[in-house]
């Protein structure tokens, strides 16, 4: 009789801890539009505003699958974000236009003696203060300064670089990308290897390049993430239409893609899919709305922060033996760095010659000099200096060197951007109104690489070709950064196989 009450207590226990697991995760789902976590609500927010890029008239990239990806909270979400951030733009604006205004009558001199030789040098010092530099000079380290471009975000910014590699990599050099000065490396690369016609998306999210970019026939297409995020992105590929599946339609069944950054190549294949598009309709038959560009495309739900998540991969097709282009975007942040370590090596291992890698990185600020520290505080503690707003406020005042060694941030870029992307108490989050609209996945972050990029590569089987950060990878594109940025330590880089 004993037992029989401890095991029906047991059993009771259990059923309820099994209730209340299940009614916190119904709590989390409800709480990020289906999804489990915050880290993978992140990906509904980048894809809304994939979204509202693609509706301006110049958008730099172009997704129209990212609106039906990203669902409503996140667009509704986005939304109010931008017009916030874009308030807070014009508000900036008509303020500097009010100082200057303000300093230039102040300053003006109250009259001028004709024949006074000083008169007219301090109004010629201004002018050509205030005069723009020579072309030459803005286009300085082979970066021309774009003029008349609208600025662009560091969102934005990343979605184009990744989007380039994928074409470099896969177009074998040939891609009109592979000309921007900070594709250079990874372009000669690729031309001196084997043809590359394996992606990987590590931490993929409601990535949509294999429906969106046009890629060279034969492409196999990997992506790799949580899989709640996954389930969520197959099902709502479902709903708006979009091929899953190399064979769920004709061939013939081709949709013509955006070709922006393609090879000459991309040209024929441009005039094959419209060919077969034509044939298909008069024919009669049902059209794909979304067609993959890629020759198959396969998901594998793992936790990259366990060790043998390769399995997965190679299970769905991976050929070990092939070049692979691998792309890490917007994920190490959010591992620990022993996991970053062993993802990096792990890749490497299923990786053969000619196989490359892109990542997004936050660098870690170096440590400034004691003594600098001690001399600039006015005494011999270094505190001041170290404190996020000190060393976003030296940053303001320093102007960035323009010119960085690949993987090692100035000491002003740095320290200005660890301000922005230093993380609150693990788990933290904010809510501005009501909804998610103002989600703190800042929070979520826990790596932050030390003593330099390239170096960390190497230790982990990778030499880097690039590395540069996001400002200056703007500035590689001949465009401007968005809000007047010019410090930051968010880095991208390129690395073939060691």
């Amino acid at each position: 009789m004993g037992a029989a009450r401890v095991v029906s207590v047991g059993l009771g226990t259990l059923a309820m801890v099994e209730l209340l697991r299940r009614a916190v995760l119904g709590w989390k789902r409800r709480k990020f539009c289906g999804l489990d976590s915050l880290v993978s609500f992140s990906a509904c927010v980048i894809a809304a505003r994939r979204a509202f890029e693609t509706e301006l008239p110049d958008a730099y990239i172009r997704d129209p699958l990212a609106e039906g990806l990203c669902g409503k909270e996140a667009l509704e979400s986005c939304r109010k974000r931008l017009a916030a951030s874009e308030l807070k733009r014009s508000e900036t604006a008509a303020t500097a236009t009010a100082t200057t205004s303000s300093t230039t009558s102040d300053a003006a001199p109250a009259s001028a003696q004709p024949g006074d030789p000083h008169a007219s040098a301090p109004q010629s010092a201004t002018a050509a203060a205030a005069a723009p530099p020579a072309p030459e000079q803005q286009a300085g380290q082979g970066r021309a300064v774009a003029v008349g471009k609208r600025p662009i975000s560091r969102l934005i910014i990343r979605t184009k670089f990744f989007d380039d590699v994928a074409s470099i990599v896969t177009w074998h050099g040939a891609a009109a990308a592979a000309t921007v000065p900070c594709h250079v490396p990874l372009a000669a690369v690729c031309r001196a290897a084997a043809v590359c016609r394996q992606v990987v998306l590590l931490g993929s999210g409601l990535d949509s390049r294999p429906w969106r970019l046009a890629l060279p026939p034969g492409v196999a297409w990997f992506e790799v993430d949580r899989r709640d995020v996954l389930a969520a992105k197959t099902r709502r590929l479902k709903e708006m239409g979009a091929q899953t599946r190399a064979d769920s339609r004709p061939q013939a069944a081709l949709q013509m893609h955006s070709l922006t950054g393609a090879g000459s190549g991309a040209v024929a294949q441009q005039q094959q899919q419209q060919a077969g598009l034509q044939e298909q309709q008069g024919q009669g038959q049902r059209v794909c709305t979304h067609p993959l560009t890629a020759r198959s495309w396969d998901c594998v739900a793992v936790d990259l922060q366990h060790r043998g998540w390769s399995r997965g991969l190679l299970r769905a097709g991976l050929d070990p033996a092939q070049p692979v282009c691998w792309i890490l975007e917007g994920l190490l942040y959010y591992l620990e760095e022993r996991d970053v370590r062993a993802l990096l090596q792990e890749a490497a291992s299923v990786s053969a010659p000619g196989s490359v890698l892109a990542a997004s990185i936050i660098q870690a600020p170096p440590a400034p000099p004691a003594a600098t520290a001690g001399a600039d505080s006015g005494s011999g503690s270094a505190s001041s200096a170290a404190t996020p707003t000190a060393a976003a406020a030296s940053a303001a005042a320093t102007p960035p060197s323009p010119v960085a060694a690949p993987g090692t941030p100035t000491v002003a870029a740095a320290a200005a951007d660890a301000a922005s992307v230093e993380a609150p108490s693990k788990g933290a989050m904010k809510a501005e109104g009501k909804g998610s609209g103002a989600w703190n996945v800042r929070s979520e972050f826990k790596w932050r690489c030390e003593g330099g990029v390239s170096k960390f590569l190497a230790e982990c089987g990778w030499s880097a070709l690039w590395t540069e950060s996001w400002l200056q990878t703007v500035q590689s594109y001949g465009l401007t950064p968005e809000g007047g940025s010019t410090a930051s330590g968010v880095y991208f880089t390129s690395a073939k196989l060691a």
